[in-house]
């Protein structure tokens, strides 16, 4: 990520979703169908700007996630609910449980067999979770 290439990864190959997306997927594997979703609002190198910035921003911008983590005391006690694909590639399930350490009301629902995109590769399941979770509240 921190290579001089990613401009022109992202600008001239569509990197991030012609080449992450896909492997951010766990058990249930991208369809073409769905990639196309993906890629269409890229369809051009002027349109990819904004992927661009956004990969460099997670680059550069740890600072500001580390004040956020710092102010989390304010909603700390707030419900929530994760939702974490086991099989994430992206952020590691290792980092769900750092999260769980900083909220005191939580539930949580582990999709053992997804990726990234659990909303993608199990949306029953997330929708369902979502539904009780706002239900209870």
């Amino acid at each position: 990520m921190k290579s001089p290439l990613l401009p022109f990864l992202y600008r001239y190959l569509n990197f991030s979703p012609k080449f992450i997306l896909p492997q951010s997927f766990g058990d249930t594997k991208l369809s073409k169908e769905l990639l196309k979703q993906y890629t269409k609002p890229f369809a051009d190198r002027t349109q990819r700007n904004g992927a661009l910035a956004f990969a460099k921003s997670l680059l550069n911008d740890q600072t500001w996630f580390e004040e956020l983590w710092n102010k989390r005391q304010s909603i700390s006690e707030k419900p929530t609910l994760f939702v974490w694909g086991m099989k994430d590639n992206v952020i590691k399930p290792h980092n769900l449980e750092t999260f769980q350490t900083g909220f005191n009301n939580f539930k949580t629902l582990r999709l053992e067999t997804s990726g990234h995109f659990p909303q993608e590769e199990q949306p029953e399941k997330v929708k369902n979770a979502i539904f009780d979770f706002l239900m209870e509240k």
